[in-house]
């Protein structure tokens, strides 16, 4: 198969609270020719890569952050960056440098791992306890090059909840309930 994935998310409370998604990618082919310069990383989007989406949900009626965050991993040629397009408080996009991220592709079984820890207090995502609710969407982005005779672009994707891909709604984001650390 060209595309497929599977995720799946943790949550800690301490040393700092964050929460962690790691995804596995199967993907046949590796393309990803945005990012190398920082300059370029807002594209990063349109070639392989992982969009994560997170608003997270008030306990109580509480206030919800304007608006979601929105950021996108992607193994460039410089490396892993992962650059945010939204941010809950306003702040400015630009690559982050300053959050734990890890990506590997294993050309051998065509699978790119994704690794994404986001503490929440830079993330607007409140307090992680038992019980807590975050909205989110996840999008893996596929693009297998240029083919004959058509301009390189994004092939597809495959998601887990709504909001992005096609459109930016936070009301469309799946959510999750967050277990026992």
């Amino acid at each position: 198969r060209d595309l497929s994935a599977s995720c799946a998310v943790h949550w800690r409370d301490s040393p700092t609270p964050a929460l962690t998604l790691r995804c596995v990618v199967r993907d046949d082919v590796h393309a990803q020719p945005f990012g190398a310069d920082p300059a370029n990383a807002a594209k990063t989007w349109r070639g392989d890569s992982l969009q994560l989406a997170l608003h997270p949900l008030p306990p109580h009626g509480g206030q919800a952050p304007r608006w979601p965050t929105l950021v996108n991993a992607a193994l460039t040629e410089a490396g892993p960056r992962l650059y945010r397009h939204r941010a809950h408080d306003g702040s400015a996009p630009g690559v982050l440098s300053d959050v734990e991220l890890q990506i590997q592709r294993d050309e051998r079984s065509a699978t790119t791992t994704y690794r994404l820890t986001l503490p929440a207090a830079r993330f607007g995502l409140g307090e992680l306890r038992h019980g807590a609710v975050v909205g989110a969407a996840v999008l893996v982005n596929d693009r297998d090059g240029a083919a004959a005779g058509r301009p390189p672009r994004r092939e597809g994707f495959v998601r887990w909840g709504g909001g992005i891909g096609d459109s930016h709604d936070p009301g469309r984001y799946g959510w999750w309930v967050l277990g026992p650390p």
